[in-house]
């Protein structure tokens, strides 16, 4: 028993990135797939949302590596007390952020990435006592009946591209769907 706990314990450790205690690409995509499915099941919205901080191969060459490490961390850490706990959220890159959202449609998708749009940019961070101004660009796609993790995600980053290529610190979503009221 003790030896499976600690087998167990020693893989958890490993599906978490270590500076930002969010899963790793691998543990994130694993737990996307199964999710996307469940929600294919029961007929539930499902989101996916992209971010970036926006200039970070400034950060790192103006303030250092350490620095960009812990600007790293702290985006972990508001994204970690902005999700819930069926929200999927992984470090999928170097300063690059996957979260998805079962039971979300677009709008609660924009919802969730503006609120962490504006933590993050809305705040002066202290880090090794300097004040840094960070800010994040996001793409947000509402998951298709023929989309898959792979479709999805491509859509997700064009729109990240988007919106950094509209200026950084933004959103842009795929657009929203018709209202039949």
């Amino acid at each position: 028993a003790c030896v499976y706990d600690q087998i167990k314990q020693v893989r958890e450790q490993a599906d978490l990135d270590g500076l930002t205690g969010l899963r790793t690409r691998r543990a994130f995509e694993q737990d996307v797939v199964a999710a996307m499915e469940r929600a294919k099941q029961e007929c539930v919205p499902i989101s996916l949302v992209v971010a970036d901080i926006d200039h970070f191969k400034a950060v790192n060459d103006v303030w250092g590596h350490q620095i960009g490490d812990r600007a790293i961390a702290q985006f972990g850490e508001i994204i970690k007390r902005t999700v819930r706990d069926c929200d999927i959220a992984g470090r999928i890159g170097g300063e690059e952020f996957a979260l998805l959202l079962p039971h979300t449609d677009l709008a609660g998708a924009r919802d969730l990435a503006e609120r962490l749009r504006s933590a993050l940019s809305s705040n002066t961070h202290s880090i090794h006592q300097r004040d840094v101004r960070l800010s994040a660009s996001f793409g947000v796609a509402l998951k298709n009946a023929d989309d898959n993790l792979a479709t999805l995600l491509m859509r997700a980053d064009r729109h990240l591209y988007d919106a950094k290529q509209a200026g950084r610190d933004q959103i842009v979503s795929d657009p929203a769907p018709p209202s039949y009221d």
